[in-house]
């Protein structure tokens, strides 16, 4: 990941340009970065699903938002209509994608969308926490209230507290008045979900065999409804931990996707097995309102300066996080160039990949980065002579071709991409060059 200079876009007929002033990064983003099937993304690609911003410009036919409006941007997109989308299920619709995931995301300092996407912030609610809002909330609202079903006085069990999803997920199942059991894997994030309302919580590395627990807290009969975005490490567990005819709605897999059942759980149990992805605009309006009104709220664990924004992205990585982890962008003047973080991702990326840079003196010039001997970097260059050779790392060499003015500020980003022409990274670190 890296920092690039872009034009300022131009918004279209039915568009609104913002000025992004907070993001936040989600599960979503990794699972962008390393690449599923069916996914095929323009590199670089501009991450980032969450955001919140300043409207500066509208497109001609947009009348009903006013330019210097702070809004939330509603993260779900729709590339063509069908019978789904005219239904208002659009994210059952082959045509539905994502903000960040299939096209440009939040991770920039300005961005055009669709003017249906936005709705406005109130005055008393920050830029951080209806960015950090937007998807998770969407997602858990969804799978809880459209999909699950919950209702008043049934046990939820949600694994892994400490997500954004999750987080939210435990304040909506007690705000719809349901009994809610958590796992997590810390002391600290098991107070953090008590403090969200959660009843009961168990740490799943202290109790490996928490299945039962919950089976027998339950008076042997397991709970309602069971969130797991897990997958692979879990799904077996919660067939155990659900009661006869209760439901299980995955959402993810942060632990992979392939998983063996024993599909007598299922028929026996009379279990549904119900998925869910993110949500409609329906959804977001209402869930937003209810983050509008206070009643719930995002976890924010840190909010970073824009220039530290890859710092969340290894932490999430990680699972080190309790909600989510928010950045603020600089507010950018209107001329031409602005700032994205670019992530090229885990595919093989072609050697001389263009991407325009950062100069430190703001003065932006487009370069290109050629790879000699198939390195494994991606490269933003802040000042080089067309054609110096530079060693980087001793892992290899980049040959700079270079376009327009000259910087006196020689520097160098180096940013993880994991494989370019199909050789892997040996030890590439993200950190800056001084020449």
């Amino acid at each position: 990941m890296t920092f690039f200079d872009k034009p300022r876009p131009k918004p279209k007929r039915d568009e609104v340009l913002i000025v992004i002033k907070a993001s936040a990064y989600n599960r979503l983003d990794i699972w962008v970065r390393e690449g599923w099937p069916g996914l095929d993304l323009e590199l670089p690609h501009i991450s980032g699903s969450d955001g919140a911003g300043v409207v500066v410009e509208r497109g001609e036919d947009i009348t009903f938002i006013r330019v210097g409006q702070r809004v939330a941007i509603d993260p779900g997109i729709n590339h063509f209509q069908d019978q789904f989308t005219l239904s208002g299920e659009r994210t059952l619709s082959r045509g539905y994608g994502g903000i960040g995931e299939d096209s440009s995301g939040t991770c920039t300092e300005f961005l055009c969308v669709k003017a249906t996407n936005v709705i406005a912030i109130p005055d008393h609610v920050t830029d951080e926490v209806a960015a950090a809002a937007s998807l998770t909330f969407l997602t858990a609202w969804r799978m809880l209230v459209k999909r699950g079903q919950i209702r008043a006085s049934e046990t939820v069990l949600i694994l892994g507290a400490g997500g954004g999803v999750n987080s939210a997920a435990i304040q909506i199942a007690k705000l719809a008045g349901c009994t809610v059991y958590a796992t997590t894997s810390t002391t600290e994030k098991m107070q953090l979900a008590r403090d969200l309302g959660a009843d009961l919580v168990l740490n799943y590395k202290d109790d490996p065999g928490w299945a039962t627990t919950i089976y027998k807290l339950t008076d042997k009969v397991g709970v309602d409804i069971v969130i797991d975005n897990v997958g692979a490490a879990t799904m077996r567990d919660s067939l155990r931990a659900v009661r006869r005819g209760g439901r299980i709605v995955c959402v993810g897999n942060t632990s992979g996707a392939l998983v063996e059942l024993d599909l007598r759980y299922i028929f026996q149990k009379q279990i549904s097995l119900i998925g869910s992805s993110m949500g409609n605009h329906d959804d977001y309006m209402t869930v937003m309102n209810l983050i509008f009104d206070g009643r719930l709220r995002p976890v924010i664990s840190s909010v970073l300066p824009f220039e530290q924004a890859p710092t969340a992205m290894t932490i999430l990585e990680k699972g080190d996080q309790f909600g989510s982890w928010c950045w603020r962008t600089r507010l950018t003047s209107d001329w031409l160039p602005h700032t994205a973080l670019v992530d090229l991702g885990t595919k093989m990326a072609p050697a001389g990949i263009v991407a325009p840079s950062r100069s430190w003196l703001g003065r932006p010039r487009l370069c290109r980065c050629a790879f000699e001997g198939g390195v494994s970097l991606a490269a933003v260059m802040a000042g080089s002579e067309s054609g110096q050779s530079l060693l980087i790392g001793g892992v290899g060499t980049a040959v700079v071709s270079q376009y327009g003015s000259r910087s006196s500020d020689l520097g160098l980003f180096l940013s993880g991409v994991r494989s370019v022409g199909g050789h892997r990274a040996a030890g590439a670190e993200s950190r800056p060059i001084h020449y």
